[in-house]
């Protein structure tokens, strides 16, 4: 547990809000401009789409790019706890 939310508590919150509070209190610096950036690697990877490109806020890069794939994201972030597909 980390800034005082658990991973169930965050997802109980839904989407939107758990994803502000993880990305507000959970994660240091706060990273609030990557709201949006969050929710589309989200659902990236419920759909399956790990590989996925998602195009990062004006301002931001990762390895020179302005893209980074989903796994990316959701492991630079500690996403994890709003994964929802399972494995086969």
């Amino acid at each position: 547990m980390a800034g005082g939310w658990s991973d169930e508590e965050t997802r109980e919150l839904g989407l939107d809000t758990g994803l502000r509070v993880h990305l507000t209190s959970r994660v240091f610096p706060p990273r609030t401009i990557m709201f949006g950036t969050a929710k589309r690697a989200i659902k990236c990877l419920n759909r399956g789409n790990p590989g996925q490109l998602v195009k990062l806020p004006e301002g931001v890069s990762y390895r020179g790019s302005t893209k980074a794939t989903a796994l990316s994201i959701c492991d630079h972030l500690r996403l994890e706890c709003f994964i929802t597909r399972e494995e086969d």
